[in-house]
């Protein structure tokens, strides 16, 4: 093992490069392998494993993208999200257009990595973009819009391109705009007000444009209506997330009963109609929660106990 390698090592961890840090640890195992130097393969092995499952140490966000963010490790699945039939179908075609870039290159073309998700709220649409990053092992990153918008003028779109140049750098991740519409609304012109949203929405866009095909850019909307017309264009899938049938309610309700090995017994399902996916998801970790805890009391959810009218 040379101490160059050792000495690159420590450099990448102090400058927080964690990315070229696991590249390094990882070369540095494939040469020993090929030396044949079995005593140190088995020690750089066990320290890489020590770092944690996944490396989950060697993916730490840059320290200027922290402020407008937070990053998880993925734990939606894309089995756990019910969705319609021809939203798995673009699902399955956008993961397959990324586990498959290096073919499109050799063509010279890229995934499409911009996708609009919209649709009312609780219906689904974060936990789509989670499951995405978990079915093609990128990092979650999704940005605190209310971190970003800001009063002070030009400070809005500085923030947004700086989220932009720090995952640039950071590479393979996807990131995830919820609520686009706060800074994503159709332009006016007239008021400084309207002069500095033109000026977020021209930047957002110059961003856009730029971004890496190894980045996978996903923002979500209750109001697609009101965005822009030039960043509806930059999103060449749109993906429309409707909320549960009666039929979707039912089933859902049997798969948590099954994977839970738990019963609810005889259900009516008549408050749940028409209602979006959250709240049957709450409903069904009420009655699991009574059943636990062999109790019928429970306190009402999203409402205000005792506030006057």
């Amino acid at each position: 093992m040379k101490i160059r390698h050792v000495s690159d090592l420590i450099s990448y961890v102090g400058n927080k490069d964690y990315e070229m840090a696991r590249r390094s640890i990882e070369a540095m195992i494939a040469t020993e392998t090929v030396n044949d130097n079995i005593n140190n393969v088995r020690i750089l092995k066990g320290a890489y494993q020590s770092w944690g499952s996944n490396n989950d140490k060697f993916i730490e966000l840059p320290q200027e993208l922290k402020k407008y963010s937070y990053s998880k490790e993925p734990s939606r699945k894309l089995s756990d999200v019910y969705l319609e039939p021809e939203i798995v179908n673009a699902v399955k075609s956008i993961i397959y257009e990324f586990t498959n870039t290096e073919k499109l290159h050799e063509a010279g073309l890229s995934p499409r990595n911009k996708i609009l998700l919209g649709g009312l709220p609780g219906n689904g649409k974060t936990s789509l973009a989670e499951a995405l990053s978990n079915e093609l092992d990128m990092k979650f990153i999704k940005i605190n819009m209310a971190e970003i918008v800001e009063s002070h003028m030009g400070q809005s779109s500085s923030n947004i391109d700086e989220v932009f140049r720090s995952v640039n750098n950071y590479r393979k991740c996807l990131l995830f705009f919820d609520e686009v519409d706060s800074i994503g609304s159709k332009r006016s012109y007239g008021e400084s007000t309207d002069k500095e949203r033109t000026h977020t929405i021209n930047q957002l866009l110059t961003d856009i444009d730029g971004l890496p095909d190894d980045i996978l850019f996903i923002c979500a909307t209750n109001l697609p209506d009101v965005l822009d017309s030039a960043l509806l264009r930059r999103f060449k899938i749109k993906l429309w997330i409707n909320g549960p049938t009666d039929d979707a309610i039912l089933k859902y309700i049997d798969d948590y009963q099954a994977k839970n090995n738990v019963g609810f017994g005889l259900i009516n399902i008549k408050n749940l109609s028409g209602q979006p996916w959250s709240k049957v998801e709450d409903f069904c970790q009420n009655l699991h929660r009574n059943i636990v805890l062999d109790t019928n009391q429970t306190v009402p959810e999203n409402i205000w106990i005792c506030r006057e009218a």
